[in-house]
């Protein structure tokens, strides 16, 4: 028969052993979670009468990216989400982060929190509306993009 006291020490090292796995697996990732809304309105003197696109990614992870670009994509349905095949993309080359001193490349480090805008057009609407419409911001840190789903935006008139 065994020893107990064997069987007791290589249980408790295995759970060591599997929680030290849990804390660097958790330690050493970036985390990034984002929200993306439209209908947003910036005050005076910046951008009165315009709606804007409004992105905001949070770094909950503890090492810092670079963020490189602001890119939206557009996709057909759900499927080809999961496939990753793109019916149309556009890179937001002004993202009006001068007014936030956030301009791209960023350095986003642990804790901190990117925001953009993109001037919402009437084109971006129907696709918002018509088919899956993600916009996202390219890192330093994963060949993928960090991408969230617009939903469709209400026209809500004007300013």
């Amino acid at each position: 028969m065994a020893d107990p006291i064997a069987i007791y020490a290589a249980v408790v090292s295995t759970v060591v052993f599997g929680w030290d796995i849990v804390k660097w697996r958790r330690q050493e990732r970036l985390r990034l979670v984002g929200h993306a809304s439209a209908n947003v309105i910036v005050g005076p003197p910046f951008g009165a009468n315009i709606f804007y696109i409004s992105l905001q990614v949070d770094n909950r992870g503890h090492i810092p990216c670079q963020i490189s670009s602001v890119i939206m994509w557009v996709y057909e349905n759900r499927f080809d989400v999961l496939r990753k095949k793109t019916c149309a993309a556009f890179v937001v080359i002004d993202t009006k982060t001068d007014w936030t001193g956030q301009k791209l490349p960023y350095r986003l480090g642990p804790g901190d929190t990117y925001r953009g805008l993109c001037e919402q057009t009437t084109e971006l609407e129907r696709l918002s509306r018509e088919k899956l419409l993600y916009i996202g911001v390219a890192h330093s840190m994963a060949k993928r993009p960090f991408m969230v789903r617009l939903k469709a935006v209400e026209v809500v008139g004007t300013v």
